[in-house]
């Protein structure tokens, strides 16, 4: 799936100027491990992937494990300071 997803930006480009993202449904985690490579290195790059299901820890991507409609108030409060460019 991360080959996809990847493909899917190169073509696309959806990713161009993103710094800040929200991965809703993450498990297993593609968009979360391409965000995070495509975002390394900007300063001010926030990446937060949620699901119900554990993942595999992601370097540079903050993990909440919980139902998107409970937890919902946390990303609201997570991203108060700065605009999140998208949610996948």
């Amino acid at each position: 799936m991360t080959i996809i997803a990847s493909q899917i930006d190169d073509e696309f480009r959806i990713l161009n100027g993103v710094t800040k993202a929200v991965d809703l449904c993450a498990a297993p985690g593609s968009w979360s491990q391409v965000l995070a490579r495509r975002l390394k290195g900007i300063d001010g790059a926030k990446i937060v992937a949620v699901d119900l299901q554990a993942m595999a820890p992601l370097p540079g991507v903050i993990q909440m494990q919980g139902d998107i409609t409970k937890v919902m108030q946390h990303y609201c409060l997570f991203f108060l300071s700065a605009k999140c460019k998208i949610v996948s």
